[in-house]
């Protein structure tokens, strides 16, 4: 097969344009952005979890208002939603975010990220997550879909399938929520494509998998058709 002049040329632009931007961006860019808006649930253990992990020193807290359990941890960066200055910090940043999850926010801010309400600072910085194709967690206590039925249910899983259709996954304030597990409640060795279609179709966009975990061409490429992204924890 013959490539002409103008697909080499396109190649070698689009080499030369990822290397002049792999430049510009910081060294520190595996940074995640915690967005907490209103006071959080259970501090202690958020800030034990990320200890457990030891990613709290890859973290930066944008909080709506002063919580002492976080601000007294030297290794995670704090920013305040009206500081101006910390505002501005968090939008020249963007760049250098791997991620932005944002701790158990109330239904009135998923509405409003929902209608693109950008006068509020804190869905205004998640679209621009979105916008340039970050991952936007939204952590919940509780799974939307398993909540008893009546009116709160019913707004929560009309909400979380917009915000879904938006690109925002949904996962627990504690890790493993959202993993792939069998029906024997083992989790499972073997992603399918078939797998990664149910997921998807409960609401999922990211999902977990235990190292070791194989994962299928046909599962993989289905995942990317999803936008679904597989973690091998």
């Amino acid at each position: 097969m013959k490539i002409s002049k103008e697909e080499i040329s396109s190649v070698i632009h689009r080499v030369l344009l990822y290397y002049m931007k792999k430049k510009e961006i910081p060294e520190d860019s595996d940074k995640i952005l915690f967005m907490v808006p209103g006071y959080p649930i259970a501090p202690e253990e958020l800030v034990a979890e990320y200890e457990l992990y030891d990613e709290l020193k890859h973290v930066e807290f944008f909080l709506e208002e002063a919580c002492p359990s976080i601000c007294a941890s030297d290794t995670a960066g704090i920013l305040y939603k009206g500081r101006k200055e910390d505002e501005k910090k968090v939008f020249a940043a963007i760049g250098r975010y791997k991620r932005l999850e944002i701790y158990a926010p109330a239904i009135d801010f998923l509405r409003n990220l929902r209608e693109g309400r950008e006068e509020d600072i804190f869905v205004k910085a998640a679209l621009c997550f979105l916008m340039t194709k970050k991952t936007v967690k939204v952590r919940l206590p509780y799974d939307p879909r398993e909540l008893p039925e009546g009116r709160f249910a019913k707004q929560i899983r009309d909400l979380a399938a917009d915000l879904w259709d938006m690109g925002i996954c949904f996962t627990g304030l504690v890790p493993e929520f959202g993993s792939l597990v069998s029906e024997a409640g083992e989790p499972d060795s073997l992603i399918t494509e078939e797998k990664v279609e149910t997921y998807y179709e409960r609401g999922y966009r990211e999902l977990v998998v235990r190292k070791g975990a194989v994962v299928t061409p046909l599962a993989l490429e289905r995942a990317k058709e999803r936008n679904v992204h597989i973690i091998t924890t």
